[in-house]
């Protein structure tokens, strides 16, 4: 069993409200049980890079990936943003593992609950992902990374999401897109959303305030 090789890290992450969250998102206490061990279990087999949340492949060539964060919304909920032309290292578990550090990091930099939580309640630090398609190409059509990205998500992050913005998508963009749509959570998918370039600027300071609209313009632009 999972729980002896706990160590004081697993311990720590593991609060009630972290526990309610797995509570919420399955119906019975044996699905409880499996999806809050698997995640305790993924967080085991990483401690260390998730104690110091620094993505190996970055620490390696700092080319390698692009996300990161670029403030809050109104609501004080962080944004990342990625574009897809910009990275180096492609590998799915390298692209996981690296936006794995930069969940921690963003609840480490800020509160993780919205406000003083009452026992057993699920409000959590969400954030914004915004995914900027400019660059896809061939060599993006693995859906592995995509897979992976969705399993951290709605296993090692669960409720978390907020909503994802899928912004300037080509062509090319939908054959991935169908073939990772059935592996999608319906409840994963209200919160996806496809932005044209176009209205990107309006989208982003409805969504998500004038300041960081304008930064993920600007990175935007630069891309």
């Amino acid at each position: 069993k999972f729980e002896s090789r706990m160590t004081p890290v697993e311990w720590d992450w593991c609060t009630p409200q972290i526990v309610a969250i797995y509570v919420s998102c399955r119906k019975t206490l044996p699905e409880r049980v499996k999806m809050l061990g698997s995640a305790i279990e993924w967080r085991i087999k990483r401690r260390d890079m998730l104690s110091c949340r620094i993505c190996p492949s970055c620490a390696a060539d700092p080319l390698s990936h692009d996300a990161r964060m670029f403030g809050t919304d109104t609501d004080g909920d962080v944004v990342f943003m990625n574009c897809f032309a910009l990275p180096h290292d492609l590998n799915p578990s390298a692209v996981a593992n690296h936006m794995a550090c930069l969940f921690e990091r963003a609840l480490l930099h800020f509160p993780t609950e919205l406000h003083p939580a009452a026992p057993g309640s699920t409000e959590l630090r969400q954030w914004t992902w915004c995914i900027d398609i400019h660059g896809f190409g061939l060599k993006h059509t693995d859906p592995r990374t995509s897979l992976e990205l969705l399993k951290l998500l709605e296993c090692a992050y669960p409720e978390r999401l907020k909503r994802m913005l899928i912004v300037d998508a080509p062509s090319a963009f939908w054959l991935l897109w169908r073939a990772v749509k059935p592996f999608i959570q319906e409840k994963t998918a209200a919160k996806i959303e496809f932005v044209t370039w176009s209205d990107a600027p309006q989208r982003y300071e409805e969504l998500l305030g004038p300041t960081v609209a304008d930064r993920l313009l600007s990175q935007g632009l630069e891309n």
